[in-house]
């Protein structure tokens, strides 16, 4: 008989300690000599290690798709840089070239060698060159543009 009890205190052992490793978390750092003899036994690690597996998997790919996020934003910010240098260039010589025209208006008003409505029409063309230059830099370069061609084409006998 006592064989019998022997058997099913061994079995009842058996049965806690799986009990205990199937409740617990299985943690290695947090366990006791029954739970970690649980988890082993009832795959508990096992499930454990797949689990953070893919965790890590998980967070591997959204830290992959962070960084090419970020590379495309970095990208997007070197292309707007580059494109601001072109447009602050195109508007320095715009700049340029209304002062060179202002200057050739100035003397051909001294010299009087433009007649009255050549004058007044240089002199809006003028004005619109400084009313396009207060707008955003994507639209007043063209206007500019177009302002300061009308404007040399009246000086153009100067």
């Amino acid at each position: 008989m006592q064989r019998i009890s022997g058997r099913t205190g061994a079995a009842a052992l058996a049965v806690a300690l799986l009990a205990g490793g199937c409740a617990a978390n299985c943690d290695p750092n947090q366990t006791d000599l029954y739970t970690g003899f649980g988890c082993a036994v009832g795959g508990g690690y096992d499930q454990r290690t797949r689990g953070l597996s893919q965790q890590l998997r998980d967070s591997q790919a959204a830290s992959a798709s962070a960084r090419q996020a970020l590379d495309q934003a970095n990208a997007e910010a070197q292309s707007a840089q580059q494109n601001l240098a072109g447009r602050q260039a195109q508007l320095r010589a715009l700049n340029l070239r209304t002062a060179q025209l202002q200057k050739r208006l100035k003397q051909a008003s001294a010299a009087r060698t433009l007649s009255a409505r050549q004058e007044v029409q240089a002199r809006s063309e003028l004005q619109n060159i400084r009313d396009a230059s207060r707008l955003p830099a994507t639209e007043n370069i063209q206007k500019v543009q177009e302002s300061q061609k009308r404007m040399a084409d009246l000086l153009g006998h100067i």
